[in-house]
């Protein structure tokens, strides 16, 4: 980089650490340098520590999201494209593998790219790859959309947005990221795909990323603001989850779950199933705008009748896995790639609380997200009754060492309070 360049991007980030308001020139100069990685981590880092002090105009957060869209590569797909979105860092709720082949088997696109795994023990990218490839090329993409309506792949390695891929880099060490870059980090991907209608699922709890309900409520009308700009429809759902909505926690459990919602199985988890109803309703409707019932009972519909089992087993296909998939196969792969214990209560009374950071603090140690096969099913809910000595957890480590340090683990960190 030219000496120019460098102290040109300099005197930019100086100005935002003053408070002031930059323009699209200005904005557009350090995300393209960001961008072709011409910036050292220190420079990165100023910019980012910049962002998390001073809140941005909506015209800044504007012009932030279309230069990153502009620094990397797009999508053109026929609209109306939909989308969706968590804001994450709960275990256990992986809504996209059966909302996708839902809004799919209806005749909307929905090419959703996903994370692999942050805070939590599986990312949406983490659990689709016990299932097929994530990691597809732009045109295989554009391929797997054409035929089937709907894909589910990793996002990381398109170089979509990817001055936001380098930002996240230095702020993931510090643990910090701004609700503005939040927004402007989810938003660049979506318009990256050309998607015009988006549902937004924002969770918020003291150890997620959104820590209360105010925050949720602000980046819910921030995003409005910045929808509006870039002519998308948007409806954020808020809510303050007390337990993981799926059974299992890990890459391969999280996925057995969305195959028993989707293959209508006695025991699937039913939070999951109705959170990913509820999701699929406001999307449909943000789209075609039809009565609520009336879209329920197509949603209800489409699962009954298997479509959307029918659909996701045609996009795992195109996407080079094996759509002879099954929830009892999957379980049989997971059970022969792990070692396993049931775990008995200590305690009669009833689940009073699932405590979620310690339970994908032991799924982290049982192997998960590196080891896809590992991971802890929940044999109870709250306010379910436990006897003494009975099965309330299953867990499955990647060898013998694991499941015993999560074991030892679980007797200073529960995963239930009981009482």
């Amino acid at each position: 980089m030219e000496n120019s360049d460098l102290l040109r991007i300099k005197q930019i980030i100086q100005k935002k650490l003053l408070g002031k308001t930059l323009t699209y020139e200005e904005i557009y100069t350090i995300i393209k340098a960001i961008a072709e990685k011409k910036l050292d981590d220190i420079l990165l880092t100023y910019f980012a520590a910049a962002s998390y002090q001073e809140e941005y105009s909506t015209k800044e957060l504007y012009y932030l999201t279309k230069a990153m869209v502009e620094t990397g590569i797009k999508f053109k797909f026929k609209p109306p494209v939909a989308d969706k979105h968590s804001t994450g860092g709960v275990p256990g709720n992986r809504v996209t593998l059966i909302l996708v082949p839902i809004i799919a088997s209806l005749g909307i696109t929905i090419p959703k790219t996903s994370s692999r795994a942050i805070t939590t023990p599986a990312g949406t990218a983490d659990c689709m790859e016990v299932l097929a490839p994530v990691e597809l090329t732009k045109e295989k993409i554009e391929r797997v959309v054409k035929k089937t309506k709907g894909c589910i792949v990793w996002g990381g390695h398109l170089n979509i947005a990817p001055a936001d891929d380098e930002l996240i880099r230095v702020e993931k060490p510090l643990q910090f990221e701004a609700i503005d870059k939040i927004i402007v980090s989810i938003l660049a991907k979506k318009v990256a795909l050309s998607a015009t209608h988006l549902i937004l699922d924002i969770p918020y709890a003291k150890t997620l990323k959104i820590k209360t309900k105010k925050q949720a409520e602000e980046i819910t009308e921030k995003f409005k603001r910045l929808c509006k700009l870039f002519n998308i429809k948007v409806k954020a759902t808020i809510s303050s989850p007390k337990q993981p909505p799926g059974k299992g926690v890990g890459p391969a459990l999280e996925a057995l779950d969305a195959l028993k919602v989707l293959e209508r199985k006695e025991n699937r988890p039913i939070d999951l199933e109705n959170k990913t109803i509820n999701l699929a309703i406001e999307l449909i409707r943000l789209i075609k705008k039809t009565k609520k019932e009336e879209t329920k009972n197509l949603v209800e519909e489409t699962l009954n009748s298997k479509k959307a089992l029918e659909k996701f087993k045609e996009i795992i296909k195109l996407q080079g896995g094996d759509n002879s998939i099954t929830s009892e196969k999957l379980k049989e792969k997971i059970e022969a790639k792990t070692v396993s214990k049931i775990i008995t209560s200590k305690t009669s009374g009833k689940i009073k609380r699932v405590i979620m950071a310690n339970l994908s603090s032991i799924a982290k140690i049982l192997g998960a997200p590196k080891y896809k096969w590992a991971g802890v099913i929940l044999l109870k809910r709250i306010n379910e009754a436990v006897e003494r000595g009975e099965p309330i957890l299953k867990f499955y480590a990647k060898d013998k060492e694991s499941l015993n340090e999560a074991i030892e683990t679980l007797n200073s960190f529960p995963i239930y309070e009981i009482k």
